[in-house]
């Protein structure tokens, strides 16, 4: 089973609070940092979409990039939790035919919408090119 972060933050202060009151500071502690964390990481990533690739950017003090060329995407995934679906959030996987190879875009707004963006712009770039992507990715 896979609780939320905060729903064992809340067990583990209780619990700390039966053992030691002066314990009930670190839970919420941990969760501040988790999060912290976690909008750093949302905020030094961006992604690009232009007509014909998706560009994504990580990194604070060094910087990587990948770039995707829209007619090599093979499959376009979007997956939400519960409680990312309550605030519109969702994670997008874009499998490409190329040395790339998968590339997840993770707490995207809207996600559903930009996955369909990002296939019909596939779509349309492997028209124009006149191409099809033939790959040997198996499926597990």
């Amino acid at each position: 089973m896979n609780l939320p972060f905060w729903v064992l933050s809340i067990g583990l202060t209780v619990l700390a609070l039966q053992c030691d009151p002066r314990l009930a500071v670190v839970p919420p502690l941990l969760a501040a940092l988790f999060f912290g964390l976690t909008w750093l990481q949302r905020f030094n990533t961006r992604y690009r979409l232009t007509s014909q690739r998706l560009i994504v950017e990580r990194g604070i003090l060094s910087r990587q990039t990948d770039e995707i060329e829209l007619f090599r995407v093979v499959d376009t995934k979007a997956s939400e939790s519960l409680a990312e679906r309550i605030v519109n959030l969702g994670n997008i996987t874009v499998t490409s035919a190329d040395r790339t190879g998968s590339v997840l875009i993770d707490k995207v707004p809207g996600a559903r919408a930009k996955r369909e963006q990002i296939r019909n712009l596939s779509e349309k770039n492997k028209q124009e090119r006149n191409t099809r992507v033939i790959s040997n990715i198996e499926q597990a």
